[in-house]
């Protein structure tokens, strides 16, 4: 009589938590590097992160750097803005006085 091995058991697959709104607002702050001066991304981005920290405690990291990269983006947009303001009401004063 041969014996028969017995199988192993099974391990319980365990799903991981969404991280969806994390993903996203990552996402969103680095989509917002190459698409110009859209300020609408880096306000994604925060409001996401800020939204996925208090749904997705477990994707914590993931969230802060949307919202760190968020804010880093968003001040950086503005100052561009701001300092084409500045370079281009000059011109246009000096252009309407003649």
């Amino acid at each position: 009589m041969t014996s028969t091995p017995t199988p192993a058991p099974a391990s319980p697959v365990v799903a991981s938590p969404p991280r969806t709104l994390s993903i996203l607002s990552l996402v969103a702050a680095i989509a917002s590097v190459p698409l110009g001066h859209f300020v609408i991304l880096p306000i994604a981005a925060i409001i996401l992160g800020f939204l996925a920290r208090s749904r997705e405690p477990w994707a914590r990291t993931m969230s802060t750097w949307g919202i760190v990269l968020g804010f880093v983006l968003l001040f950086w947009w503005v100052l561009v803005g701001l300092l084409a303001v500045m370079v281009w009401l000059p011109l246009a004063l000096l252009h309407i006085g003649h």
